[in-house]
């Protein structure tokens, strides 16, 4: 049967895929029941095309069939929208669906026409008989050039997406409550009102052309298949393109002015907002107005239809010529600021230290004036977040009033620039002279003098601040508040300060405690002041006598008073951390801090190295040389941070790596922290034979006592315990390996008799080895079981501090062993090892003379010892630069 039309095969040609006829004939009923429908709707017989065996699976060697290119001449093109249908690999994708749009693209009816009510319908009517994937939507939408418009056959149920069918007549749980004949209905009218309205277009269309007085010339509007094609008729991607070579030209000519004239960063930034703001803009503007004879006109005026213009000159700066011609230029600036312009030197890292100011008095009294000037304007520029690394306070202590080179102390602390000055106080006036050097080179970028009352120093530290910012074009704005105004209040926190570098005797916390409490007297705001006291008090019970009450008490009503007296802030998150960690040994609520305090000030010296610390001690061992690293850093002297780390590689088995560090504390001197740590490491490998002279004479009588010991020289042995090693517990050690038994027991029984009369002083370690030494095993264990020594202090031990639980267990298996409970200490190795995987310190378990016998008479110990598996070495070059 023909078409209604002349030149068109069928009317109607229905798509789909074999996957949605196979199992039911889902399509061939839908055929039928359509071809009936329109027998009752339409007057004139309607041609439909359907294959009911059409090609499937498209592939590289197929041809499209000549005859089925016939039979898409069509007037209404019905694809069955499924899951499978949008397959842009399938035959009906291909050479059904695509190629009917480009047919009718290009025919005479074109895509679209205008039906009786007026609005524009589609020569492409889809029946949609699944929801679909967000892929295949996007793809039928893309093809189309705009949103599917459908017909639904769809049957809509909790987990059911499938077909309508005739026999769900019945709603029953479809939730999309669609009726099968009613759709068919729908389908039949929408064919209707399209062929009627082709038919009436092809009748018009005769009528103009056979009757020249009726007809009229009509300009023709391009036929577009979307969005896109409407964008490209009107020269948008044109237009696009020009903006962003324009944009990208200002944005390159506005850095070259800086290089050369230094104009502020905000300017760059202002310049570039206002580019991608204007973009959008530019595209509206483009797609609304057009250039014509007259000026710019709407691009849907008379006027625009009218214009005699090309397309090119119809949008400013879119002719080819002139994007060429702004490449060029492009290229041109591009050459110019990599081989002309003067190189952006503030586009490398910058880092800074600032030097305690010298005096020029030799007045001790005002020594602390210039350490607060650095402190404060450190504080400033470090809160501001914007340099990539300042130097700590501790660490350019060590220069104050050195002659060595700006070059020479950037080089040390790892810096680009180095912020130092001169002070001279007379009677009630100050007179500051600031200078900024470039370390890399020694140049003296800028050099500022002050003058003014003493009481202005706060402004003066502030201004010193706000010019280094500017001088990097940072934002000034990003500064902290000064903390107080109280000049008398400053002066003793300067002093408290100052007082707590020194070291970490009780004396000087007591000292230091007094100089912070002064200045909360002076000013109970003075937020900084009340931290630095936290930190003093919390040190001195962490480092000196964790069961002082009296300590305890003071350090709680301090923080409550922080608590209830300031907003929070990262200040106040130190102190809360110090508190929690060095007061209450609550690792865990103290690293939550610590890492809070990081947030906000990457640089905080104090939050780096205790969090490092706390990691070490819950066995995290690669987070804490992470943080232990950043402080070393800040502070490359830091004995503390040194020893730290070194702590940390020995408790992995690193013993190679803690070699080196040990190295570093040597060459620090000035501390016996450095001798302390070798001679320690050494003892534990069992190579007290290469220990470095300095530290053989600073621990004379322990390195012969060892060394005998090490080298099972019991002759040595005995005549070092006899005349010179008074040590309780080598004393009890040494008889007890060298088999006499009585001789341990007694000085074991002298032990304990001591420690009653030391109350908490006791070592619960060495008390444990007397009790055995006297049969009380049991006992022994429990005196084990709760308490234990944190520098030199008696604790309980902390359920978060799995490096100490490792420590206590691992004495435990020497315990055991002197009990000669043989198979207990070997389970108990086995479970260390099992449930502690990162710790590694077993190296004494190898060397020391106190195992010899239990290897000998009991070798499943000795087997547990081969078999233990040791942590993986950190990769050290990614952190650690010895």
């Amino acid at each position: 049967m023909p078409s209604l039309l002349p030149g068109f095969e069928y009317d109607i040609f229905v798509s789909y895929r074999q996957n949605d006829n196979k199992r039911d004939g889902w399509v061939k009923e839908f055929v039928a029941a359509l071809k009936a429908e329109l027998e009752a709707t339409v007057k004139n017989p309607v041609s439909i095309y359907f294959d009911e065996n059409p090609h499937d699976g498209l592939l590289e060697t197929h041809q499209v069939n000549q005859s089925l290119e016939k039979k898409l001449k069509c007037l209404i093109f019905v694809p069955i929208v499924s899951q499978t249908y949008c397959d842009v690999n399938s035959f009906a994708w291909q050479h059904e669906f695509i190629a009917f749009l480009k047919m009718a693209s290009s025919d005479s009816l074109g895509m679209n026409v205008t039906l009786a009510n007026g609005n524009v319908g589609s020569r492409v009517l889809p029946i949609q008989i699944h929801d679909l994937d967000a892929e295949d939507r996007n793809s039928i939408e893309g093809a189309l050039g705009g949103p599917l418009r459908c017909i639904p056959f769809i049957y809509k149920s909790a987990g059911v997406n499938r077909p309508l069918r005739i026999k769900d007549s019945d709603l029953g749980d479809n939730l999309n409550k669609t009726n099968y004949l009613n759709q068919i209905n729908k389908v039949a009218n929408a064919l209707k009102e399209i062929g009627t309205a082709l038919v009436r277009h092809e009748k018009a269309k005769e009528t103009k052309t056979d009757d020249p007085v009726r007809a009229t010339p009509v300009r023709e509007e391009p036929i577009t298949a979307g969005w896109w094609a409407k964008a490209k008729e009107r020269n948008i991607p044109r237009v696009a393109l020009a903006y962003v070579v324009v944009a990208w030209l200002a944005v390159q000519i506005a850095e070259s002015l800086s290089r050369l004239i230094h104009l502020p960063a905000w300017v760059l930034l202002a310049i570039t907002t206002l580019i991608i703001v204007g973009l959008p803009a530019a595209i509206i503007l483009a797609w609304k107005f057009e250039k014509g004879p007259t000026g710019f006109v709407r691009t849907d005026s008379p006027q625009a239809k009218e214009s005699p213009f090309r397309p090119s000159q119809k949008k400013p700066f879119s002719s080819n010529g002139i994007i060429m011609g702004l490449l060029l230029l492009s290229i041109a600036i591009s050459v110019s600021q990599r081989y002309w312009l003067p190189k952006n030197d503030e586009s490398k890292d910058i880092s800074i230290a600032i030097i305690p100011f010298q005096s020029s008095s030799s007045d001790e009294n005002q020594k602390h004036y210039g350490v607060g000037l650095a402190s404060e304007i450190r504080t400033v520029l470090s809160q501001s977040k914007q340099f990539d690394f300042i130097s700590s306070l501790q660490a350019t202590l060590q220069y104050t009033n050195s002659n060595e080179t700006p070059s020479s102390i950037g080089n040390s602390l790892g810096v680009t620039h180095i912020l130092s000055g001169f002070y001279e106080l007379s009677g009630s006036a100050i007179q500051v002279t600031v200078e900024l050097v470039d370390a890399t080179n020694g140049n003296i970028i800028w050099s500022l003098p002050y003058k003014a009352p003493l009481t202005d120093i706060f402004d003066i530290q502030a201004d010193i601040a706000a010019k280094v910012l500017s001088r990097f074009d940072f934002n000034v704005e990003e500064t902290v508040t000064i903390a107080t105004t109280n000049l008398p209040a400053y002066t003793h926190y300067l002093k408290g300060f100052e007082i707590l570098t020194t070291g970490w005797r009780e004396d000087i916390f007591n000292n230091a405690i007094k100089e912070f409490e002064s200045a909360i007297q002076l000013d109970s705001t003075y937020l900084p002041a009340w931290v630095s006291l936290i930190n003093a008090r919390t040190d001195m019970i962490w480092e000196i006598n964790a069961s002082d009450s009296v300590s305890h008490r003071k350090a709680k009503r301090e923080i409550d008073y922080i608590h209830s007296h300031f907003p929070v802030s990262w200040q106040t998150k130190l102190a809360d951390a110090l508190y929690q960690y060095h007061g209450l040994s609550n690792y865990n609520e103290g690293l939550r801090l610590f890492n809070e305090v990081l947030e906000e000030d990457p640089e905080n010296i104090l939050a780096n190295s205790y969090a490092g610390a706390i990691y070490k001690r819950k066995l995290e061992f690669s987070k804490a040389i992470e943080l232990m690293t950043k402080a070393k850093n800040q502070w490359p002297k830091s004995v503390t941070t040194w020893s730290e780390i070194g702590e940390t590689l020995f408790s992995m088995g690193d013993y190679e790596n803690e070699a080196k560090a040990n190295q570093v504390l040597l060459k620090l001197g000035g501390t016996d922290v450095g001798k302390q740590r070798t001679f320690q490491a050494h003892n534990r490998n069992g190579a007290l034979d290469k220990l470095p002279q300095e530290v053989i004479e600073w621990y004379s009588y322990r390195y012969q006592f060892g060394l005998s010991l090490q080298k099972r020289n019991w002759k040595a042995l005995h005549d070092v315990v006899d005349t010179s090693y008074q040590n309780y517990g080598g004393k009890l050690v040494a008889y007890e390996v060298m088999g006499l038994t009585d001789s341990s027991r007694q000085v074991a029984k002298r032990y304990l008799r001591q420690a009653r009369k030391k109350g908490s002083k006791f070592d619960p370690g060495l008390e444990a080895m007397a009790l055995v030494m006297n049969g009380k095993e049991a006992l022994a264990l429990k005196v084990m079981d709760s308490l234990w020594y944190n520098n030199d202090n008696l604790v309980v031990i902390n359920k978060e501090d799995r490096l100490m639980q490792a420590r206590q267990k691992i004495t435990k298996v020497t315990i055991l062993t002197m009990a000669r409970n043989y198979k207990a200490a070997t389970e108990l190795l086995k479970s260390i090892n099992k449930d502690y995987p990162n710790f590694g310190d077993y190296a004494f378990l190898y060397n020391s003379a106190r195992f010899d016998r239990i290897k000998k008479e009991y070798p499943p110990f000795q087997q547990a010892l081969n078999e233990l598996k040791m942590p993986m070495k950190l990769e050290l070059e990614k952190f650690v630069k010895f």
